[in-house]
């Protein structure tokens, strides 16, 4: 991977540069994006951050970046700008953010989730944190709660993610986690939503 990678779903937008998965017809991608309620899943670190749009139960787009650079104040302004385009073109009503568990929490992944945070206060968006126990909501009862095993349930549910899954396998880094973390987020968070309905 280059030193700033990336991968989204859509080639609509020039501003989500990527590879392309297969086109949804024009009135269902209008009907999409621009009616309200759409949920933003969002995985981040001060390497990568993998973001996911959804709508009720249907996964609308998807999102990964890896920025090798070391952390500065503008790596974290770019992080902040790539939210931008999402908020506005998806018209996005509110935020499943990631939360670290404390001990896998640095001064830097604090700060950029409390600009985060703020971002989405500035536009009135709620954002919902989510620790990382949320992703058992996935699994079966019997199990194992693992990465690898969220990736591939996630995969039952959204078969276009299935090229991503495979690759993660073969990958000796990992790369596409934070996708699949992003829209575990966004499924959980649209189903939680519906039921308070």
């Amino acid at each position: 991977m280059s030193p700033s990678s990336e991968i989204c779903s859509q080639k609509q937008w020039p501003h989500l540069k990527g590879r392309s998965r297969r086109h949804e017809g024009p009135c269902l991608l209008t009907w999409l994006i621009f009616t309200e309620k759409n949920m933003l899943g969002l995985s981040v670190n001060t390497r990568m951050i993998g973001m996911a749009v959804m709508k009720e139960n249907t996964l609308v787009d998807y999102y990964v970046s890896l920025r090798k650079e070391a952390w500065s104040p503008q790596k974290k302004d770019k992080f902040l700008a790539s939210l931008k385009p999402w908020i506005t073109s998806y018209t996005i009503s509110s935020v499943a953010l990631a939360i670290p568990y404390e001990h896998h929490t640095t001064k830097e992944i604090k700060e950029l989730l409390e600009c985060i945070k703020e971002c989405f206060a500035e536009k009135n968006i709620p954002v919902y944190s989510y620790h990382r126990k949320s992703f058992h909501l996935l699994y079966e009862d019997d199990q194992p709660k693992t990465k690898k095993m969220m990736m591939y349930n996630l995969c039952n549910i959204y078969p276009e993610l299935s090229r991503y899954y495979h690759r993660e396998i073969r990958n000796r880094n990992r790369y596409y986690t934070k996708l699949f973390e992003a829209v575990a987020l966004a499924n959980i968070h649209s189903k939680e939503l519906q039921q308070r309905l």
